[in-house]
């Protein structure tokens, strides 16, 4: 079984630009945003996938299409986008005849992360169940499996059942890799008992490397905060909830940023309020574009890949600057290549 983390979308992306090969693009996109989104760089993430979806658009291949929106859709999930999320996986199933069952699966892990983000734990244990079983009985390997372990374990630990978050702990302990140990730390933290709650959650933190898997310290702060409050120690849940609220923030991840100011909240203390310089202020069009122009593409180069005009370009950067309130291309460049900040 290979890893997941190979670089052979990014070669593939390179390949078929240099090549103006609009097929092979549209393949390797949304495999390049899947590798974007497992090491967490949710924003690169999107505009991989959103650039996919353009291009399938401009082909007209329907079944090309419905993947690409699969993968926008989860990319939407994760970055708490749910409306745009689960208005993307209606339209793929529009497109999509029954018999294609791998997108199918992977529209099922949308929503079913979709519910992971907004804490709706029997929708998502139905939902990803699904997703496990597929995979067990179709056999789905890298690079199409999706991780749906950790997943599970978490939402069968917040639904008080022990012994089923523990049978997919031990399928977690299969799968190996960076994130899988670190969401394994975070399951077993949530299942620990209280008197052991800093010692757990101090071994799942050291799984948490930030430059390699920073989404998943994130949520691994949010759970040792919700179970510090639990145990009605609300200063020291405050510490760790303000490091995960900055790291969810500087990932994009937006709907788990609200979760922690809720859970801030909870504590008896007024959460900060979200930044007014966060990217979800901008439309879908205005991030993509935003985006590539922090990739250092010029306006010539930015129309080319969203297929508009550099008029129309220029346009929504004008727009861009105004809402994020930055003066030049770089300060937005330094605003949204800077690396998050580690909880």
């Amino acid at each position: 079984m290979g890893t997941p983390f190979s670089d052979a979308p990014t070669s593939a992306g390179g390949s078929a630009r240099a090549t103006d090969d609009v097929f092979l693009l549209a393949y390797a996109l949304p495999r390049l945003a899947g590798l974007e989104w497992r090491t967490g760089r949710l924003h690169a993430a999107y505009q991989a996938a959103s650039e996919a979806v353009r291009i399938a658009e401009q082909v007209a291949l329907p079944v090309l299409r419905a993947e690409t929106l699969a993968a926008l859709a989860l990319v939407e999930a994760l970055l708490g986008e749910e409306p745009e999320a689960l208005a993307h996986v209606d339209d793929a199933r529009r497109l999509l005849p029954g018999e294609f069952r791998e997108i199918e699966v992977r529209l099922r892990y949308a929503i079913g992360v979709a519910a992971v983000v907004g804490a709706r734990w029997r929708e998502a244990v139905t939902e990803l169940e699904l997703v496990r079983r597929a995979q067990r009985d179709g056999g789905i390997a890298e690079p199409g499996w999706l991780p749906v372990a950790g997943e599970l374990a978490e939402a069968y630990a917040h639904l008080s059942d022990p012994q089923r978050s523990a049978r997919r702990l031990r399928d977690l302990a299969g799968t190996g890799g960076p994130a899988a140990r670190a969401a394994a730390g975070r399951v077993e933290g949530l299942l620990a008992a209280d008197r052991d709650l800093d010692e757990v959650f101090a071994a799942a933190l050291a799984r948490c490397d930030p430059a390699v898997v920073p989404l998943e310290r994130a949520r691994t702060l949010l759970s040792y905060g919700q179970r510090l409050r639990r145990a009605r120690r609300r200063r020291d849940a405050r510490v760790q909830l303000h490091a995960a609220l900055r790291l969810f923030e500087a990932l994009g991840a937006q709907g788990w940023a609200r979760r922690c100011r809720t859970e801030i909240d909870a504590t008896g203390r007024r959460p900060p309020d979200p930044g007014d310089r966060t990217v979800d202020r901008l439309t879908g069009q205005e991030r993509l574009i935003a985006l590539h122009a922090a990739e250092g593409l010029t306006n010539r180069e930015i129309a080319a890949r969203v297929f508009l005009s550099p008029k129309t370009v220029e346009y929504h950067l004008g727009n861009v600057y105004r809402k994020l309130r930055l003066r030049s291309r770089p300060e937005l460049i330094r605003h949204l290549s800077g690396p998050p900040a580690a909880g």
